[in-house]
């Protein structure tokens, strides 16, 4: 609630403002914010504007603003109170004969006693052309004098236009610059980007208008040298209902997608998207139908390509005539002679907007699994329940949020068990004083009783935030434990100082941070002070502190320096020191240690970036740690080169630890198959070499340990199927095989296979899952001197004997001897130890409330992993059996 008055001449405007809606005995509004707005006409046709922000009592002056504008409108000053410091803000703007104009914003302090010159904190420099084709803006963000970013908007000769965005260390050396040039005609734009002082990367953007009507569009990304990165083109008919879209990553064609649309007699709109392969097989595709009214979508889609639709999703709104309700249900259901619903969600919204409720069906069950209810009155307060159930529709738990209309407070309620009683209450309530300050205090109840409190003040201006928290109660019944402060102050000569302290119980200074940034920004300078306690309360025996400076260097890098103290009673002082540093670009960035304060580096780390001509990214690390005290050091050196289209990448790496020395070569190359499909080589080389001195002196006997081993993942075009081979001893005899498959009913199959040293079979492993991800089973065959035993192990939901759902595991082990039982096992796990974990509950209405995903068929390849057991190679041969168990019962987490 507001109330605005305005005087008679209109010159003084008072705004009260009634936040929280409290009311006095006589029912009057009390009024939380109070703002005036004076303007007077000066002699020289100026104009002066003063806002003042008071708290609700009209008294307490929260900050205030003048504003001067000359009577050209040219010229204008205004000077504001920020934290009780001031800053004048001057915007003058000039005409020069030509009828350009400049634009010069400035912002300043006011100056210290000891020197009263206004301190310059950021400059903006805005030039215009008369006929508005020019426009360039300089921007001094710290007030040092120097450009730190200039954008510039100009046309050239050839009518074609330029925008430039560079950006400059404080020495004025270039760090960055980004150019794009447009036709004249607007078909054509050419962006380049430097970051290390050279064209980087060059894209082009070009779009002919062919006779036929039609568009074709084509983005090329080229390297320095021209080296094709990437590259898109995209051709769209005369009338935009169909487009062809080819993508190349390796320099030929590697993918097409056709989008075509057509209007049936009925008036449906059908749009049909097709992937091909790049032998123009086709890999997949979608038909959707939108029908004439607006009210049903259709989309089937055909995952494999055989011209044979596997899943049906439907959108389907009704408008109810008898409240004016809208419904909108989204299925998604396989293709089939009996079809199987894979999910749901619908969407009902009140004829009024006001009660908005979403259900998710996530596995297609019947019962929805996650039902959130959003009721608002017409005062906006809002409540809102999520609520979970099992497949057997009772509930799992429970969460009620209640958001008053104001954003004044916040409760949420939980019931963690769903027995309709709530455990866990907090609640979140701000006050607002009438001297502008406001208080929030947030409680955490455990069923009825108070486990916590927490009360945080906030000064009128916001500079001035403290923090209380309490124990077992409230406020008043409740223990202190713990007072955090902190304080900014807006210093008149620019700087910003802010000063945190945390006390204990005792109220004692436990921890104390002053932070103090430099005027330009470039320093920032922060000291921490803290007196450590033991688990009982008392001071320990050491003072700790610590000193961290960050420098901006004048060509733009940034160096971060921490100096650790710490004084004991019994050793006295010692220190450490660690200096980060990362160069302007940002490719560049070095880490240093000194342990033990004797001015060495014990540790040192580097890490470069170079980006080649051909759009090749290649990392350089190294370190090198040497321990005071001890005779270990350690060195290592990893470079990493990438191609500019991320399709090859190769890495060496030496370790030297002591007297032995490592090194592991390894590459990595995808191939993009005629097919589509896609096969990713890597291989490692390792070498080991142990050193050792004889005595001599100089006689070095070195022995020689190396060994290799080679991946390769193969993934199918349609994503649905992902193998990968192992070969340990790089031997090219793949002596492990880890294949997962999605099937089109939404099954998946993971086959798991190990050799022997011999290349006998070892171990053969399937898993398989089905579609709701609630039955696994798992069959585990090993082979062991001709004798083979095989494990089968079964997931299955089922309820116990209070009708709860719960997940059976069934255990059985079998030897090759006829298939002899030797033993079965099981185990029951109750679904609230399975199921996922609770969505958080946001806060709004009903805006935010978007349909869910009810399948995960788009992405079938990401769906198989999220539901496989998550297993390394090493892992394979694990006869974890417990292991197993868990992960097959809790496999959906």
């Amino acid at each position: 609630m507001s109330v605005t008055t305005t005087s008679a001449d209109g010159l003084t405007v008072t705004t009260q403002i009634n936040q929280d809606g409290d009311v006095d005995a006589s029912n009057n509004p009390i009024f939380d914010y109070v703002q005036t707005s004076v303007t007077t006409k000066n002699a020289d046709d100026s104009s002066t504007v003063v806002t003042t922000n008071l708290g609700g009592d009209g008294h307490t002056v929260i900050d205030t603003t003048t504003t001067t504008t000359s009577a050209d409108g040219l010229r204008m000053a205004t000077t504001s109170n920020v934290g009780g410091a001031d800053r004048t803000t001057t915007d003058v703007t000039t005409i020069a004969a030509d009828g350009s104009r400049t634009q010069i914003i400035r912002v300043t302090a006011p100056g210290d006693g000891a020197d009263p010159t206004p301190v310059l904190l950021s400059a903006m420099e805005i030039t215009t052309s008369a006929d508005q084709s020019t426009t360039i803006v300089a921007e001094d963000t710290n007030g040092d004098g120097v450009v730190d970013r200039r954008t510039a908007h100009y046309r050239e000769v050839s009518g074609a236009t330029v925008d430039e965005t560079k950006v400059f260390a404080p020495d004025g050396s270039l760090i960055s610059e980004i150019r794009r040039v447009t036709s004249a005609d607007g078909l054509a734009t050419t962006e380049t980007t430097n970051i290390d002082g050279k064209i980087d990367s060059i894209t082009t953007d070009v779009i002919v208008l062919n006779i036929d009507g039609s568009t074709t569009e084509t983005v090329t990304k080229r390297a320095n040298d021209g080296t094709l990165i990437s590259q898109t083109a995209t051709t769209i008919s005369a009338n935009g209902f169909s487009s062809t879209t080819t993508t190349s990553i390796d320099g030929k064609v590697d993918s097409t997608i056709t989008d075509t649309r057509s209007i049936a007699a009925n008036g449906d709109l059908v749009e049909v998207v097709t992937s091909y392969d790049p032998s123009n097989a086709k890999i997949n595709s979608t038909q959707i139908t939108s029908s004439a009214n607006g009210l049903l979508k259709t989309t089937l889609t055909d995952e494999n390509g055989d011209g044979i639709f596997d899943i049906e999703t439907t959108d389907q709104t009704t408008l109810n005539v008898a409240d004016g309700s809208v419904t909108e249900l989204f299925t998604t259901r396989t293709v089939a002679a009996s079809p199987v619903t894979l999910g749901r969600t619908q969407i009902f919204t009140s004829a009024d907007g006001l009660t908005a409720i979403t259900s998710v069906d996530d596995d297609g069950d019947g019962v929805y699994d996650e039902v959130t209810r959003v009721v608002r009155d017409p005062v906006g307060n809002e409540v809102m329940t999520v609520a979970h159930y099992d497949h057997n529709n009772d509930k799992i738990n429970e969460a009620l949020t209640t958001i008053h209309a104001n954003g004044l407070f916040v409760e949420t309620q939980t019931d963690v068990n769903g027995d309709g009683t709530f455990d866990r209450t907090q609640t979140d309530s701000t006050v607002l004083h009438q001297d502008g300050s406001r208080t929030e205090t947030v409680t955490t109840l455990a069923g009825s009783t108070t486990v916590g409190t927490t009360v945080v003040t906030t000064s009128a201006n916001g500079t001035i935030v403290t923090a209380q928290h309490y124990i077992d109660g409230t406020e008043a019944t409740g223990t202190l434990i713990e007072t955090d402060q902190s304080e900014i102050t807006y210093n008149s000569d620019g700087t910003i100082t802010k000063i945190s302290t945390v006390k204990s119980q005792s109220g004692a200074t436990v921890e104390r941070s002053t932070t103090q940034v430099s005027a330009d920004r470039n320093t920032t300078t922060i000291t921490t002070n803290y007196l450590p306690t033991t688990f009982a309360g008392n001071q320990a025996d050491k003072l700790a502190s610590s000193v961290e400076t960050r420098l901006v260097e004048v060509d733009g890098s940034l160096r971060d320096t921490v100096v650790y103290y710490a004084l004991s009673v019994a050793s006295g002082m010692t220190l450490v020191t660690k200096t980060a540093w990362t160069s302007a670009n940002g490719l560049e960035k070095t880490l240093f240690w000194d342990l033990n304060g004797d001015g060495t580096n014990d540790v040192a780390r580097s890490n470069v970036i170079t980006l080649g001509a051909d759009g090749s990214t290649t990392e350089s690390f190294s370190e090198s740690d040497a321990f005071p005290g001890t005779t270990f050091a350690e060195n290592v050196a990893v470079t990493t080169t990438t191609s500019a289209d991320g399709l090859t990448s190769s890495t060496s790496s030496s370790i030297n630890l002591g007297e032995d020395w490592s090194f592991v070569d390894k590459s990595r190359r995808t191939f993009i198959n005629p097919d589509g499909s896609m096969v990713e080589v890597t291989t490692n080389n390792v070498s080991v070499l142990h050193c050792t001195d004889v005595g001599s002196g100089y006689a070095i006997y070195v022995e020689v340990y190396s060994g290799s081993d080679a991946a390769v993942i193969t993934t199918s075009r349609d994503g649905l199927t992902k193998t990968k081979e192992i070969s340990t001893w790089g031997n090219n005899n793949f002596d492990q095989v880890d294949s997962l498959a999605a099937h089109l009913d939404g099954s998946t199959t993971r086959t798991i296979t190990n050799l022997n040293d011999d290349n006998s079979l070892g171990e053969l492993k399937t898993v398989d899952v089905s579609a709701d991800g609630r039955t696994i089973t798992i069959t585990d065959y090993t082979y062991d001197h001709g004798y083979t035993n095989y494990l089968v192990q079964t997931t299955i939901p089922t309820y116990d004997t209070s009708n709860k759902a719960i997940s059976l595991t069934t255990t059985s082990n079998y030897t090759s001897n006829g298939g002899e039982l030797l033993n079965t096992e099981r185990n029951r796990l109750h679904s609230m130890a399975c199921r996922r974990p609770q969505h958080s509950t946001p806060t709004g209405t009903a805006r935010w409330m978007k349909p869910r995903r009810t399948s995960s068929r788009s992405a079938p390849t990401a769906r198989l992993l999220r539901r496989s057991p998550k297993q390394t190679p090493g892992a394979l041969k694990s006869n974890n059996r417990l292991s197993q168990r868990r992960q097959a019962a809790c496999i959906r987490q």
